[in-house]
């Protein structure tokens, strides 16, 4: 059979030339045998357009059938990979395949922060008694209400430090917003929710153990809240961010603590006291009441509520529940804090005007020494005659003998100690 078209009146370099070609495709014989083998529409469609055209094979393979990796390179034994599932795991998943690195890395924080906490309650105490001695005279509630705020000072300075430095770098780790807020963290946020989650344990304990010295339900209920919701964010890996900015709420707790610290010394007068009352009022309303009021209004907005859908069921249930609870117990601390502002400001209003400079005291007589006898003590109300030297002399005898006579009579065992005090006053007198 004669060949037809074109290719009839190749010269026989091109012949040659195309030879060569066809040599350089033989390794991929086998793949394109295999990848006919496997049937369907694709296998077909590339025999039917591997089969020689006219007897002579086509002189290059289409764009779709360029030549590829042999079959033995190819991963899985040709097959297409299977494309990943989106499919989030479950918080169990996740705890079972990252609970030891995360456990490695929270546990000493928590540790450390625990053991300080119970550490710091006898030294604030021994400390606060020997600077200021009075206070080992407070009742023992008293005391133990003292020497809790001092940990309790040194943790909400950590707490607002910590989350002023860290929620920056959090909310630059989301990638413009692609990622939720909710799911992002990293080792240091762990740590220092660990170190709140060990303080918060340890005060607890102690409101617990000393009940009710150092507070009552409304504190109980203030640590179960925190404690829950810094458990669940350690042990899920979620919500490290928004836990942190609740924590940032503690900047109001060192001037609760400096305005009971006052209270104990009995420095009510002080300028201090009224100056630190208004800055707890104002620090109060903006950091506990505004920024809450901002955290709970954040969660109604898109953007909130799908952070809130990337949780899982537990965390976003307290992520909603916890911050509405403790904003309502703020609400009620403020009405109590800001009825005490009124009524010191009630007071300073009504009390008298100091003068600058009082009036100095009268001088006032000395009285005589305890057992002497004054014999020229004038009745109320008289006034005591001069008389001249002699005079004053001879009445001193006179008077020191009906001392004398008066004293025996009255007692006759202490006439001679009559005589001789009224001899001394006499002689005194004289000189």
């Amino acid at each position: 059979m004669p060949a037809c078209g074109p290719l009839s009146h190749r010269s026989a370099a091109a012949s040659a030339s195309h030879a060569a070609q066809l040599r350089a495709m033989e390794p991929h014989a086998a793949w394109a045998a295999a990848l006919g083998a496997r049937g369907g529409r694709g296998g077909r469609e590339r025999r039917r357009r591997g089969a020689p055209r006219c007897g002579i094979a086509a002189p290059w393979p289409a764009a779709r059938d360029r030549p590829r990796p042999p079959l033995a390179r190819l991963p899985n034994n040709g097959a297409r990979a299977a494309r990943p599932r989106l499919k989030r795991a479950s918080s169990r998943n996740r705890g079972t395949a990252a609970a030891s690195p995360a456990a490695d890395a929270t546990l000493p924080p928590l540790a450390a922060a625990f053991l300080a906490t119970l550490a710091c309650f006898p030294l604030t105490a021994a400390l606060s008694a020997r600077a200021h001695p009075p206070l080992r005279r407070l009742p023992p509630a008293a005391r133990a209400d003292w020497a809790s705020r001092g940990a309790s000072t040194a943790h909400a300075v950590g707490a607002v430090v910590a989350a002023a430095i860290l929620l920056p770098g959090l909310a630059a780790a989301t990638d413009g917003g692609r990622l939720p807020i909710t799911l992002v963290t990293s080792p240091t946020a762990g740590a220092a929710l660990a170190a709140s989650f060990g303080y918060f344990l340890a005060d607890a304990l102690l409101v617990a153990a000393l009940a009710p010295a150092l507070g009552g339900a409304d504190v109980a209920a203030h640590h179960a809240a925190a404690l829950l919701s810094l458990g669940v964010a350690l042990a899920t890996g979620q919500g490290h961010a928004p836990t942190l900015a609740l924590l940032a709420c503690e900047v109001t707790t060192p001037f609760v603590n400096a305005r009971a610290w006052l209270d104990r010394a009995g420095a009510r007068s002080h300028p201090l006291y009224a100056v630190n009352g208004l800055i707890l009022v104002i620090s109060w309303a903006v950091g506990r009441l505004g920024l809450g009021a901002a955290f709970l209004l954040s969660l109604a907005s898109p953007a909130g509520r799908g952070a809130l859908a990337a949780l899982d069921a537990l965390p976003r249930a307290l992520m909603v529940t916890v911050p509405a609870g403790l904003y309502c117990l703020n609400v009620w601390w403020f009405a109590k804090i800001a009825r005490g502002a009124a009524k010191m400001l009630q007071a300073r209003r009504a009390a008298p005007a100091v003068p600058a400079t009082p009036p100095p005291p009268p001088a006032k007589r000395a009285a005589p020494a305890k057992g002497a006898l004054n014999l020229w003590a004038s009745p109320p109300g008289v006034a005591r005659p001069r008389l001249s030297p002699g005079a004053e002399a001879l009445a001193s005898l006179s008077a020191a003998a009906v001392a004398c006579r008066l004293g025996a009579e009255r007692a006759p065992g202490r006439a001679a100690e009559w005589a001789r005090r009224a001899t001394a006053a006499a002689a005194g007198f004289v000189r």
